[in-house]
């Protein structure tokens, strides 16, 4: 076969419309993931970065995710629909569980280190 038969071939199957260049396996759905799903995940991770910009405007000090769930939730109220909207619900979401693991650390699983007993330093001059 010559490349001119090899270039007929190819243009022929163009002009045919048999050529398909999107792979609908792509689309499908991952289990439980879906595009929704992964971009919701993306939002949860720029928690921190949004918690850091949002508290740098505020002047007071925020609990930690009070800020990302107010952003999230800005966000989603003025963007409604599309990606936007899926990246705010993430952003959201992080806050809720950075707010949650903040109190859960915090306040009930406190644990109070025993002192331990202060040893005096012995005195016994310069050593080299």
């Amino acid at each position: 076969m010559t490349f001119e038969d090899l270039e007929k071939q190819i243009v022929a199957s163009i002009d045919n419309n048999n050529v398909k260049f999107a792979q609908p396996e792509f689309e499908q759905k991952l289990g439980f993931l879906d595009k929704s799903t992964l971009i919701q995940g993306v939002g949860g991770a720029l928690t921190g970065t949004v918690e850091g910009m949002i508290s740098k405007f505020i002047p007071m000090s925020l609990p930690s995710g009070v800020a990302s769930i107010a952003g999230g939730v800005i966000l989603g109220k003025f963007m409604k629909g599309g990606i936007i909207s899926e990246l705010a619900k993430g952003i959201t979401v992080g806050g809720i569980a950075s707010l949650v693991s903040g109190v859960i650390g915090g306040r009930f699983m406190q644990v109070k280190a025993e002192a331990s007993p202060q040893i005096a330093p012995k005195n016994e001059g310069v050593i080299f």
